[in-house]
């Protein structure tokens, strides 16, 4: 049995994102390159990774190829840059299932995962402590960012546990490029 992964925001083929993501690449050919290579580093073909949202910002038949040379059985959680390519009836046969930007999860080790492109606040699972909310979209934009942490803070105090959720974004230190576990992302390690 595999291991499950998470990861959102890979924007393959945006020029942009390399700036304001602070990406150490120099351009979209070194990015997309490099954001394979690490992929394939950390996933086997017996693994399930989860992609919530923002895949690309290219083409369908470029996304595609880009896709194909992913390992694992991959899984879509669109995002709000993703419905063209939702429309290509070929690029969705490449993930197990696609989800339009949300999909409560039970992941193998029994876990209840709430994954979304964007933060829900209110999410599933959030008054109990045992559900975690992952999500990407805000990439490390400070505001959005700081304002997350501070609801978070103030919410704990109120429900006297930890809320569980974390941004998933390629670009968050965290991550280190690639896809993670749930353990790497919730411990760090």
């Amino acid at each position: 049995m595999g291991k499950e992964f998470y990861i959102s925001d890979l924007h393959f083929s945006h020029a942009n994102a390399i700036n304001f993501d602070n990406r150490p690449w120099k351009d979209i050919n070194e990015m997309n390159e490099a954001i394979i290579r690490i992929w394939n580093e950390r996933v086997t073909d017996e693994d399930d990774v989860w992609i919530l949202g923002d895949i690309s910002w290219t083409n369908p038949y470029e996304t595609r190829c880009l896709i194909a040379r992913l390992r694992g059985k991959k899984h879509w959680v669109t995002g709000n840059h993703d419905y063209k390519l939702l429309k290509n009836e070929e690029l969705c046969r490449q993930f197990v299932d696609v989800y339009e930007c949300y999909h409560k999860h039970i992941d193998k080790a029994g876990n209840t995962v709430i994954l979304s492109h964007f933060p829900i606040f209110m999410f599933d699972g959030v008054y109990h402590g045992h559900t975690v909310h992952l999500y990407g979209h805000v990439h490390t934009n400070p505001h959005d960012c700081d304002m997350i942490e501070k609801w978070k803070k103030e919410y704990e105090s109120v429900v006297g546990h930890e809320v569980k959720m974390y941004n998933v974004g390629i670009m968050c230190p965290a991550m280190e490029w690639g896809p993670k576990t749930l353990n790497e992302i919730i411990g760090g390690k």
